[in-house]
């Protein structure tokens, strides 16, 4: 198992006070999808639980249709793709939240938080219709499931850096609290558009994460590219 009998433990206990629950990754590391896939297993044996990931949902529909983009950014790989068709096979509700492709130009022209505002509408329409005892379980990328707005650096229409406030999906999501679960990989490499040295990234809640919230971490001994 990748992950501890006694982190899965905690995290069924945590999820019981929440109706989201959000695992953030590092895009193209292989480790993900099994990590994604001990987390529901663990969750469904006391919930009914909704997976969500960060693809558009015609990539749900038919998994043969992702654009290459996917593979080249890490989000999707062969590895991602058995673990899909697996949770099709057996049944389980899966949507994307991720901009359809009719989205992709007008994104060009948006502030970088515009995507996150999409994936946020589409998560949100999912929970207005969660029944009473479902929980969402959503897998994204490390900055997006954040509840707190952060200022970073970000280049205006000339390119020239400039302070801006940007709005993670989870702080826009209609929820009180979210249960975010962080991936943090303590040696390895990931894929993003080339091989990477994974950095060490910890999860600071005070900086990330709103008071009613919970966070852990499941700590992967080391990451392995997608490609």
């Amino acid at each position: 198992m990748l992950v501890s009998t006694q982190t899965l433990d905690q995290i069924t206990e945590l999820a019981n006070i929440h109706r989201v629950i959000a695992i953030g990754e590092m895009h193209g590391v292989k480790e993900n999808p099994e990590a994604v896939l001990e987390v529901y297993n663990t969750l469904k044996g006391r919930y009914s639980v909704i997976l969500g990931f960060e693809y558009p949902q015609t990539l749900i529909d038919n998994l043969g249709s992702a654009d290459p983009v996917l593979y080249q950014d890490g989000r999707f790989s062969p590895f991602h793709k058995e673990l899909l068709e697996n949770l099709k096979q057996d049944g389980v509700m899966v949507f994307g939240f991720d901009l359809d492709n009719d989205q992709l130009e007008e994104q060009k022209t948006q502030p970088i938080d515009w995507r996150d505002k999409i994936m946020a509408e589409n998560i949100n329409r999912q929970i207005r219709v969660l029944g009473e005892k479902q929980k969402i379980l959503i897998v994204t990328g490390d900055m997006h499931y954040q509840t707190k707005v952060q200022s970073i650096m970000y280049p205006d229409k000339d390119g020239v850096m400039k302070p801006f406030e940007y709005l993670p999906m989870g702080s826009q999501l209609k929820v009180n609290s979210i249960f975010g679960i962080h991936l943090r990989y303590l040696s390895g490499q990931f894929y993003n558009f080339k091989l990477r040295e994974m950095p060490n990234i910890d999860v600071n809640k005070n900086i990330s994460f709103r008071e009613n919230d919970d966070v852990i971490e499941i700590d992967i001994q080391e990451a392995h590219p997608t490609k």
